[in-house]
């Protein structure tokens, strides 16, 4: 299993990291890396839920507008990982994602990246999608299970758009970020499964969930904790209700 260090490490190719808690003027989601990747919507304002994976707000994508960056990501591998939820479902094509040639669809009943298909997502629960390109192919998880793969050798040169929905599909998107690196497996299972968040002075919050449904609240001033504080078999989740009046970022 990969330490929360080896995944700090991946922040040096982050590029894109929306928290759709923050809205300027409620005109566009700043990204959280650089100002070149704001997302903009097609029209209007933008729109958000406070239904969100843990606790905060999620992007709407429905049929009346899509979210676009201004400038072009040019790469030749990557990692998107993000949390979707499906609250509505109609059987026409949606595109939940689309980066130069590169896109991801959902028609009612399967996941469609490119021209391959995979099984569907199950209405108003939450799914952690990851997808990933290296230097010959792009593969598709949900859950930490590869769902599909397509080959695709060709550099990405293009902007991001989230949302092109048909008719009533209805998403939300929670917690999207964009690598320029090929992220392994074990280390999508480690970030889906242990959340943590940093508050401003650098202390780091998380919960452990023991087998029996209770918590137990570990706080670090300056130090890194890892799964084995306590052992393998445990899991974390993001523990907000102590600097709930404080600015939280995702450790990765």
């Amino acid at each position: 299993m990969p330490s929360v260090f080896e995944n700090q490490e991946l922040n040096k190719n982050q590029i894109i990291n929306y928290d759709f808690d923050y809205v300027i003027s409620n005109k566009y989601f700043p990204n959280n890396g650089t100002s070149n990747y704001n997302l903009f919507p097609s029209s209007g304002n933008v729109q958000n839920t406070s239904d969100g994976k843990f606790g905060e707000r999620s992007l709407v994508l429905s049929s009346n507008k899509s979210y676009s960056t201004k400038t072009s990501i040019n790469t030749q591998v990557l990692t998107m990982v993000f949390w979707l939820k499906q609250v509505t479902n109609h059987s026409a094509n949606s595109t939940i994602i689309s980066l130069d040639d590169l896109e991801l669809k959902y028609n009612g009943n399967n996941f469609i990246l490119n021209n391959s298909s995979s099984s569907m997502i199950t209405l108003n629960d939450w799914t952690y999608i990851a997808i990933v390109k290296n230097s010959s192919n792009v593969y598709l998880y949900a859950n930490g299970t590869l769902l599909t793969s397509v080959s695709h050798s060709n550099q990405i040169n293009g902007i991001l758009t989230l949302g092109s929905l048909s008719s009533s599909n209805e998403f939300y998107l929670n917690d999207f970020k964009l690598y320029q690196t090929v992220i392994t497996t074990s280390e999508l299972d480690f970030m889906r499964n242990t959340p943590m968040a940093i508050d401003d002075a650098g202390n780091i919050w998380c919960k452990e969930i023991n087998n029996n449904g209770t918590g137990v609240e570990y706080y670090s001033t300056g130090k890194i904790i890892t799964p084995n504080v306590v052992d393998n078999s445990d899991t974390f989740e993001i523990y907000e209700d102590k600097i709930a009046t404080k600015e939280i970022k995702q450790l990765f």
